[in-house]
């Protein structure tokens, strides 16, 4: 039974199960699970609920011309999944959930009607990253309006350990990632620890660590807290430590080979080669980071702590049945300086209708032994944006236990246009407390504190 439905908790948005590692390929939507002739089998030999739901979503929400093998009656294959579907509802493709077993978490909202799909979600990785995975522990993806709009890229071009598989297709760069120290994340074979999961009403929270990943970071930690909007779509505010190294760069990608917009970036253009100097060639040399196959890169020097890079969601499958003109908008708020953030072009996978580039985002941090918190608000929005302003505020010590050296704390605010204030609280000490923004107190992990027409609700 595990085998079966194995990837069943995998599903994003009703229309794929993710591309981990070496699977799928770049935002298809391709079910990578067993068939319905299998799943029925199975089914009439278990009486297992969830394979009979699955079953009835594969046969298009229907038990009208289910059939099973040969060898099966689909009389009473439609009569059973009919029952199991009358007492326990559908499958449920809603709902957030924590695989603790194999190191996956995904925060769910909205739902699938006949007129209208709000489906969007936040999920991140923390299981096993060698073999066929990739060394991209805490990598995070995301869905919403119907497209997976920050996607892995997928299989790589071949399985014959050509340089550029190895150290392009399998990279940790090509994630939503930290690399320090410019090093390929070391590989881990069992999973990174989970810390924290709630799921309940408008905000959900997922926290997990993975210190194993660098023999110089004490400390990799990755706490994601979306936070409902309305009823078409959230927010997310990622927290990112990284303790250790001298040189951090954040990466990020979406489903984009457009950026709409910068903000406090002064990008200049490089003249030729890759990310890894303007002297090196594309793949040329014997880089292990996969530096050297980013082009067209663009490059802002000491732009202080905070930016914003919009980009614009391309369909590159016309998987919509119209344009929705969808952008999603990373704002980082970092309370330090960073070195350098350049805009790049990776090449997915050529294979399987990949796009044929995608725009990255690296933010760079350089110093000795350094210790940061990359704080990012991520705004997935349709034609206009929601959000109105996002800013850093004060968090302020005001008793409990006295914070360690490892310790980080941060206060985000964000307006909404519709007026709505919420502040979204991240500290890796429980036990300190804090004023935040001279408005509340705050003890604890995490807090989500919210006002309207200026009143907390």
């Amino acid at each position: 039974l595990k085998m079966y439905k194995m990837h069943f908790p995998l599903t994003l948005t009703r229309k794929s199960t993710v591309a981990i590692g070496d699977s799928g390929a770049t935002a298809d939507q391709t079910f990578h699970l067993p068939g319905v002739s299998a799943l029925s089998t199975a089914f009439l030999n278990t009486g297992d609920v969830e394979l009979a739901q699955m079953i009835y979503f594969l046969n298009g929400n229907s038990v009208k011309n289910l059939n099973g093998s040969i060898f099966e009656n689909s009389t009473e294959l439609r009569t059973k999944v009919q029952n199991v579907i009358d007492t326990h509802g559908e499958y449920p493709f809603d709902e957030s959930q924590q695989m603790a077993g194999f190191g996956f978490t995904i925060l769910r909202d909205g739902t699938l009607t006949p007129t209208w799909d709000n489906q969007r979600d936040f999920w991140m990785y923390y299981g096993k990253t060698s073999g066929h995975g990739h060394k991209a522990a805490l990598n995070i993806g995301m869905d919403a309006y119907g497209l997976n709009i920050s996607p892995d890229l997928g299989y790589p071009e071949g399985a014959d350990g050509a340089y550029k598989n190895i150290y392009w297709g399998q990279a940790s760069v090509i994630h939503n990632i930290v690399m320090v120290n410019d090093q390929m994340q070391t590989g881990i074979a069992k999973n990174a620890t989970p810390l924290h999961f709630d799921d309940r009403d408008w905000v959900q929270v997922m926290d997990a660590r993975a210190p194993g990943i660098s023999s110089a970071a004490s400390e990799y930690r990755r706490a994601l807290v979306s936070v409902k909007v309305n009823d078409d779509i959230n927010y997310a505010v990622d927290f990112f430590q990284v303790n250790g190294g001298n040189e951090h760069v954040y990466s990020f990608h979406a489903l984009s080979d457009t950026i709409f917009e910068t903000e406090n970036l002064n990008l200049v253009a490089q003249n030729g080669g890759t990310y890894a100097g303007s002297n090196v060639a594309y793949g040329s040399g014997s880089a292990t980071n996969g530096y050297n196959f980013f082009t067209n890169v663009r490059r802002s020097t000491n732009p202080g702590g905070e930016f914003a890079v919009d980009f614009k969601i391309t369909d590159f499958r016309n998987t919509l049945k119209q344009d929705l003109n969808l952008h999603l908008r990373m704002t980082m708020l970092n309370d330090f300086n960073l070195s350098e953030v350049a805009i790049a072009n990776g090449q997915p996978p050529q294979r399987d209708n990949n796009p044929e580039q995608l725009e990255f985002v690296l933010a760079r941090r350089s110093g000795s032994n350094l210790h940061s918190l990359f704080t990012t608000v991520f705004e997935p929005y349709r034609e206009t944006r929601y959000i109105q302003s996002q800013e850093q505020v004060p968090i302020v010590r005001t008793g409990g236990a006295t914070p360690n050296t490892a310790d980080a704390a941060k206060a985000v605010k964000v307006k909404l246009k519709n007026g709505r204030v919420d502040y979204v609280v991240f500290s890796t000490n429980k036990n300190v407390k804090y004023r935040i923004d001279n408005t509340f107190d705050f003890m604890g992990t995490f807090g989500v504190y919210t006002l309207e027409n200026g009143v907390p609700t």
